[in-house]
């Protein structure tokens, strides 16, 4: 077939088509492929009209360029975004399957974070975290950059994100102290990410005033902060009243945001007119102006001391 047919085709494709025939070659042959990347080995039955495709898809792939935009199409790793090419052949590491497939957008659910009144720090530290990319050992192995993957702190096999903040024993007995029921937190959840989304987004207040999102944001941070320390501080000392440093730095933020605003009493002034004494009149008067035709109005009212 006609090559500029064939490439027309591609790049409607690449474009999103609509239409069926759009349709039926996503669903057959793109479930799990980019055009620009696939090879006709991959397909142990293909129509000829697919096979051409492939054939000139080599012509598509060095005559467009990407427009990054937002990053959500683009396989940060794989393709070929930046003119040197795609950036895996400079990884230093072997690529996990996970990070190959890893592009631009982001998970919209965690979009409230960056609203929320808590310290820059933390924004940035609970955004890595609802992402799944805090380096814990089990992270660190899936990118081979350790052997093992347990808990530093109290040995368990495999030191996840739900492992540190749920079941971790060092971490449950700073949380028990916080004085915040496991009920109410949502402890008890099974899903880690519903647990987390649960109590940032909770609408309730704890000691002095304080909101627990903001609490309990911190008290993440928190636990990271001891974690690291414990790995690359040996001599590291959790402090002996760890829960109360949450809450004073809690208090500290926000009273400094100013978000606990007390509002000042109110004093109410009642304008009325005031009687004279005792056989005296009283005369009141005011008057205006308008500037363009300059004219001048004053009127006045005189009453005695009984208002006549």
């Amino acid at each position: 077939m006609n090559q500029a047919l064939l490439a027309k085709t591609g790049w409607r494709l690449l474009q999103r088509e609509q239409g069926i025939w759009a349709q039926v070659f996503n669903a057959k042959y793109r479930r799990h492929c980019d055009i620009l990347a696939a090879k006709d080995l991959q397909f142990h039955s293909n129509s000829n009209v697919w096979r051409g495709i492939l054939y000139v898809a080599q012509v598509l792939s060095t005559s467009i360029k990407w427009r990054v935009g937002s990053g959500d199409d683009i396989l940060f790793w794989t393709d070929r975004w930046l003119s040197c090419g795609p950036l895996q052949q400079f990884a230093l590491i072997d690529l996990s399957e996970d990070m190959l497939q890893l592009n631009g957008s982001a998970n919209w659910k965690w979009n409230f974070i960056w609203k929320h009144h808590v310290p820059p720090k933390v924004k940035t530290f609970l955004w890595v975290l609802c992402h799944k990319k805090l380096l814990t050992n089990a992270q660190r192995l899936m990118r081979k950059l350790t052997n093992a993957a347990v808990c530093p702190r109290c040995d368990c096999p495999l030191e996840s994100s739900a492992h540190l903040y749920k079941d971790c024993t060092a971490t449950l007995a700073i949380w028990n102290r916080l004085g915040f029921g496991r009920v109410e937190s949502g402890q008890l959840m099974n899903d880690y990410d519903d647990w987390l989304l649960h109590n940032l987004k909770l609408k309730r207040f704890v000691i002095h005033g304080l909101p627990w999102y903001l609490v309990f944001a911190i008290f993440l941070w928190f636990i990271w902060k001891w974690r690291c320390k414990v790995v690359f501080y040996h001599n590291f000392l959790l402090p002996a009243e760890p829960h109360l440093l949450i809450y004073q730095c809690v208090l500290e933020w926000f009273s400094a945001c100013n978000l606990m605003v007390i509002l000042p009493e109110r004093n109410v002034v009642h304008l009325h007119w005031m009687a004279p004494l005792l056989g005296v009149c009283k005369i009141n008067i005011d008057g205006s102006r308008i500037n363009s035709p300059d004219y001048i109005g004053v009127g006045g009212l005189l009453r005695d001391f009984c208002g006549s």
